[in-house]
């Protein structure tokens, strides 16, 4: 009850403040009071309803009957809840809202397309098929059936596609031929909520253990927010669509606790797919406990967007863990990136972090200007088979922006790399000044380890230094109380204490393909570890970590370096219960 009015008390607030005059035409639903408007008065008079009857309520069910249901179950699910006040003084102050007023969720699909066999301890679910084309209507992607993508799928502006916690979809395609790629164009939204017990899975089509990078397109959400070409709208690598707007504040759903893998194809150079594309993705948009894994180009890549991500995860890749281009801004925190040496392209270019402002035009605007705070990336420089792994953070044409509480580890070129004159302008304004001015770049208390040729190179060059040299700037990083990277040229750095090769890191599949183990979690190919690997570090290490929440609203107040706090959560592995039949971490390769 305590919870209910404190809900109740912060809408009402809300609407007090926000909506007090605002008036919404509206012929039936949330016209509470029946005054031929939705406003304040009906928000009132929802609360006052929600107070007598009980909240989450059956609709219809008594007291309320059908025609209350019309009226008062905003979101269209079935229920009168504190969810459907919300939504309502939403509507009334112009907050955008997931669903479009008095809209919900669409019907479930049917699944009577066969049986699938090849999804774990479940074995076998239902199958509903979708075939190239485009959704132009809300629906729902039940738990219980496999979504089977034949072909291109559009989702178009202005639906919503709800994925249940615990929905596998495969994509079924022939690589650059006929590709499966699940595509949500501007306008549109994702409803993906899963849980740690009930993962959404995005996976290959081809049989567990058969399963492989390129297999299928993966996920594009294509935004409406800010990106740097003009009028603020460009077209996506690899399928053409449109994205971008220049609206900041624009959503494109929900996206937690959902695992993409065994996706990213390159059709030509420059021009490729990744696992995860966040394409003008606004800061309204929702993305937390994201894994993208085992991919044929890029892990996870922003082209623009003014997003906010926390706990990511960006693993066995062909390309680059985090990619950043276009005028991406937008904050992210807690992330690890992890090289897998033999899914590696070659010639030395996959990053931890490849990060540019854009190829057509390096001060092109808005600037490329991205907030990271609590990342680990890891290298496959001890077992990088075809010479593939490059620097830790590789900065280039023109970008600006923030990597802070930094780990990189194991990175066969080098730690950091940074080229052409047009970048380091916005680290320094010369041999022996730092920028300080938004927007400049910056990597401040972080940790090199292992890195580069005789584990002795923390920063690399590749073009003109320009305003200063990568000597002086390194020196400025690394000297600053305030901006401390360790270590200099020709030390190792200091060892972390946690695995740095995927050899140490591989676990078992995110299926379950037994029962469970016997603490509940899912993670059983026959006998194996229960927990996934542990990167918290367990050495003392000399960059001292800043306070992230100081740096943007958006972040957590830390006091450590990299991804996991020492000692604390290992968040790859927490949240499982005995009904666990998936784990949103998996690092599977096959």
């Amino acid at each position: 009850m305590r919870y209910l009015k404190k809900a109740m008390m912060t809408a009402l607030a809300a609407a007090l403040v926000l909506g007090s005059t605002a008036r919404v035409a509206h012929a039936v639903c949330g016209d509470a009071n029946g005054n031929g408007a939705v406003d304040i008065g009906d928000a009132l008079n929802l609360a006052g309803k929600i107070a007598a009857n009980g909240d989450n309520h059956a609709c219809p069910g008594a007291p309320y009957v059908q025609a209350d249901c019309d009226v008062l179950d905003v979101l269209k699910d079935g229920k009168v809840s504190t969810s459907d006040l919300t939504n309502l003084v939403d509507q009334i102050a112009g907050v955008k809202t997931l669903y479009a007023a008095c809209t919900g969720p669409g019907p479930i699909v049917s699944c009577t397309d066969g049986s699938d066999s090849d999804v774990g301890v479940r074995s076998p679910l239902p199958i509903h098929t979708i075939p190239a084309g485009t959704i132009t209507s809300n629906q729902t992607w039940p738990d219980g059936c496999v979504i089977d993508l034949t072909g291109i799928v559009y989702v178009a502006s202005g639906v919503v596609v709800k994925l249940q916690p615990g929905a596998i979809v495969k994509g079924i395609g022939a690589g650059t031929t006929n590709p499966a790629v699940l595509i949500f164009l501007p306008g549109s939204k994702i409803d993906a909520q899963g849980t740690p017990q009930k993962p959404i899975i995005m996976t290959s089509g081809q049989p567990t253990g058969s399963r492989s990078i390129g297999d299928w397109g993966g996920l594009l959400l294509n935004g409406k927010s800010t990106v740097n070409r003009p009028n603020c709208i460009n077209t996506a690598e690899g399928i053409p669509a449109p994205y971008g707007g220049c609206d900041a504040t624009d959503s494109s759903g929900i996206l937690t606790y959902a695992r993409i893998e065994f996706s990213g194809i390159e059709f030509t150079p420059n021009n490729e797919l990744n696992v995860t594309t966040l394409n003008g993705v606004g800061n309204q948009t929702k993305i937390e406990h994201l894994q993208s894994n085992s991919g044929g180009d890029d892990c996870t890549e922003w082209f623009g967007g003014t997003v906010n991500v926390k706990y990511f995860v960006s693993s066995a890749c062909a390309d680059d863990q985090f990619d950043w281009q276009l005028g991406t801004t937008g904050a992210r925190q807690y992330g690890i990136g992890i090289q897998f040496g033999p899914f590696l392209q070659v010639g030395a270019q996959s990053r931890g972090i490849e990060a540019d402002n854009s190829e057509f035009g390096f001060d092109d605007l808005p600037r490329s200007n991205p907030l990271f705070c609590n990342i680990t990336n890891i290298g496959a420089k001890d077992n990088d088979v075809n010479i593939g792994s490059d620097g830790g953070w590789f900065f280039r044409r023109g970008t600006a922006g923030l990597v802070a509480n930094g780990i990189a580890a194991n990175w066969a070129s080098g730690c950091i790399k940074i080229n052409d004159p047009q970048t380091y302008q916005w680290a320094c304004t010369d041999g022996t000044h730092l920028k300080t001015s938004d927007p400049f770049l910056l990597v401040e208390n972080s940790q090199c380890y292992h890195n580069g040729s005789n584990n002795t190179t923390q920063i690399a060059q590749s073009g003109t230094g320009g305003l200063c040299s990568p000597t002086q700037l390194y020196g400025l990083w690394n000297t600053n109380t305030n901006h401390q990277v360790q270590p200099a040229d020709g030390n190792e750095g200091d060892n972390p204490g946690f695995p740095i090769t995927w050899a140490s890191a591989v676990v078992g599949h995110g299926y379950c393909k037994s029962t469970p183990d016997a603490d509940g979690k899912c993670n059983a190919v026959g006998a194996g570890s229960s927990t996934l690997p542990d990167f918290r570090p367990t050495m003392t290490m000399t960059a001292q970590p800043t306070d992230c929440s100081k740096i943007d609203g958006y972040f957590e107040k830390t006091n450590y370096l990299g991804a996991f706090e020492p000692g604390g959560s290992n968040w790859l592995d927490t949240g499982f219960g005995t009904d666990s039949y998936t784990r949103w971490i998996s690092f599977d390769t096959n």
